[in-house]
């Protein structure tokens, strides 16, 4: 077995040979080659794929000023052949139970130094910045991309790329013209510029129309139904129909675990300290790390993603420590991208959630690939990645404000990579009303009225101008597959999965509707006991299914008493044991006491506009298995806790 030692040793005359377990650091010599020598800035090298896809000439206002101040710029850097292939075996060994290398995580340090270029390369790109009037910031320990600071006119001397001013959507972006290029000595250690554009990912939120007066009295009437089908949810709520009660009980809820939410704007600590006392919750608020400079609260659609993530991800694991990592955006450096950079670098984190959306059919392939080298980062590290994946169906480049969709078919680039678990959204299904699935009233003094696992559809609630007006819109859970990365060979085993090459999405899914199952959250002291009417808003989208879906990860990962990577491989595992006739969340009998997975088998998640909408050939359709609406659906928590350690990976 590679890198195994043997060593030989005499007891009382006896020799023994005994198997020696391998350290990581032992999992072969780094693969460090030196390769920049000395740089000739007239001999140049196109890093194609580097310039955003909608930075196109019919949208394109004219250049920036050359004093335009860009900040945290990534340079990405490049892996050699022989380190990716290296990190891959590494990434695969860490997984498989009976390796050397099961669980034998690393230090962003020894990523650094095992995948990262050589020092003397790193010395001379900054030396290189640097003459070119650069100032660098950062050099993060895993070596994926060096951080620094400059001007337009700077970036074009250097780069050969001018940055302008581009009008698309009625949003206006700065980004770079043009494929950059750079000296062809520097060509085997640098893969793009991660970050020159502001085309920036958009938080994955919808509000409810509705507000809920909060009782006076715990215990009392609840009142967050409306009509007979609209239920919001309280972290009870959540409790009892994904079965977290059982763990609660046991005494897992997360202690000794920490989950980092990434953001990028600040919040009011108080309002997730109300959330936590109304709903019972210990006084264990989250921890606020801001990276550089503090953004402050941004207000709107910003605030609600940063409260709603962090009050979630803690509400179902209570014990869990929160970290919010909150980075400001610069004029070309996304803030979420900064803020993702630092959990991995500091590794600061067990399990990490984002609530974020990117078209992948717009971002060029070289961001794409620099995102998949983040998530491989982390997930040899040890750290459980989350992303939600959108929320405006299959076609993920419109934004849940239109009424019909225009872009291609696409899903979340922030998600798409094999290395990050994607979650979708699912929609309660009560049929004929409350029936058995609610009471009418509390069942306890923090607001719990679910009574049961409730059958769930594929979240859709689109709707055309022609049947509901001013109300039209394009909202369902994202899904669908990438263009950018390869089926990975633990997503087989499990019917439905599509026979092409494609990597598919999402993984799992969680309740997301907004306009049926919002979830409960205090946001701009609405839950302050100083107003006259406290309340709580109701919101929803797949950035509240991702962190709620991370504490849920939390829970495993206190139960296995380690970090746990990449969930992927485990979570396919469990799904080919399944029997998912007994497994259906879609039918009007209770999935099986002993399934890990609610099989969703109703609904799409095809939008007003976008291909075969309204038609039996919509995609995508939710069926037995695994599909592209809701992955493997929703889990049962107790089991998948409970059955985690039963993989044989």
């Amino acid at each position: 077995m590679r890198g195994v030692r043997v060593a030989a040793l005499i007891v009382g005359g006896v020799l023994f040979c005994v198997v020696m377990k391998p350290s990581i650091a032992q999992f072969e010599e780094p693969v460090r080659p030196r390769i920049i020598r000395t740089v000739d800035e007239a001999h140049r090298t196109v890093l194609k794929g580097n310039t955003h896809r909608l930075a196109r000439p019919e949208f394109d206002l004219g250049a920036a000023p050359d004093q335009l101040q860009l900040d945290h710029v990534l340079l990405a850097l490049r892996r050699t052949p022989e380190q990716q292939a290296a990190l891959d075996s590494l990434l695969i060994e860490q997984q498989v139970k009976g390796s050397p290398f099961y669980q034998q995580w690393l230090t962003p340090a020894q990523f650094g130094e095992r995948f990262g270029p050589a020092p003397e390369d790193i010395a001379q790109l900054v030396s290189w910045l640097q003459s070119r009037g650069f100032h660098v910031d950062n050099v993060p320990e895993g070596r994926d991309a060096i951080e620094f600071s400059g001007t337009a006119g700077q970036v074009r001397a250097a780069f050969h790329t001018a940055i302008h001013r581009f009008l698309v959507r009625g949003e206006e972006h700065w980004a770079n013209a043009g494929d950059p290029e750079i000296p062809d000595a520097l060509a085997g250690v640098v893969g793009g510029i991660a970050n020159l554009n502001s085309f920036f990912a958009t938080p994955q939120n919808v509000p409810s129309a509705q507000t809920f007066p909060i009782p006076s009295q715990p215990g009392a009437e609840p009142l967050f139904s409306v009509g007979p089908s609209f239920h919001a949810l309280a972290p009870a709520d959540y409790a009892v129909i994904y079965n977290l009660s059982p763990l609660y009980q046991a005494g897992i809820k997360g202690s000794g675990v920490t989950i980092a939410v990434v953001g990028r704007s600040n919040i009011n600590l108080q309002d997730v300290k109300d959330f936590r006392r109304l709903f019972g919750l210990s006084n264990n608020p989250p921890q606020i790390v801001v990276n550089g400079k503090n953004p402050g609260d941004l207000g709107g659609g910003e605030e609600m993603e940063a409260v709603l993530d962090n009050a979630w991800a803690g509400a179902v694991a209570p014990s869990a420590t929160v970290k919010f990592v909150v980075s400001a955006s610069s004029k070309t450096a996304d803030g979420t991208l900064l803020s993702e950079q630092y959990v991995i670098n500091k590794n600061l984190a067990d399990v990490m959630t984002e609530s974020f959306a990117l078209c992948e059919a717009d971002v060029p392939r070289s961001y794409a690939t620099y995102l998949s080298g983040l998530a491989q980062q982390a997930a040899s590290q040890g750290i459980t990645y989350v992303v939600s994946s959108g929320d405006s169906g299959s076609s993920g480049c419109d934004s849940t404000s239109k009424t019909k969709a225009s872009g291609p078919l696409s899903v979340n680039v922030l998600g798409s990579s094999p290395y990050v678990t994607n979650v979708g959204g699912t929609q309660f299904n009560e049929s004929a009303g409350r029936g058995p699935y609610w009471s009418t009233s509390s069942r306890s003094a923090y607001y719990l009225s679910a009574n049961s696992y409730i059958p769930e559809n594929a979240w859709n609630q689109s709707c055309t101008v022609a049947k509901c007006g001013g109300s039209a819109n394009i909202m369902a859970g994202g899904g669908g597959t990438s263009e950018y990365f390869t089926k990975p060979a633990w997503q087989a085993g499990v019917a439905g999965i599509p026979t092409n090459n494609a990597r598919a999405l999402p993984d799992v899914s969680a309740t997301a509707s907004p306009g049926h199952d919002p979830y409960l959250l205090c946001l701009d002291g609405s839950c302050a006991s100083s107003l006259g009417t406290p309340s709580f808003i109701g919101i929803g989208g797949t950035s509240a299914a991702s962190p709620s879906f991370a504490g849920i990860m939390a829970l495993v990962r206190q139960k296995a008493g380690k970090r746990l990577g990449s969930a992927n491989p485990v979570l396919y595992e469990l799904a080919a044991a399944e029997h998912f006739s007994a497994c259906s969340g879609s039918s009007g009998t209770l999935p099986g006491t002993g399934c890990v997975f609610h099989d969703v088998t109703a609904g799409n998640n095809s939008v007003p506009g976008g291909h075969g909408y309204g038609t039996v050939n919509a995609p995508y359709t939710s069926g037995t298995g695994f599909d592209l609406a809701t992955g493997l659906g929703s889990v049962n928590a107790a089991n998948l806790v409970n059955q985690w350690s039963s993989a044989k990976r």
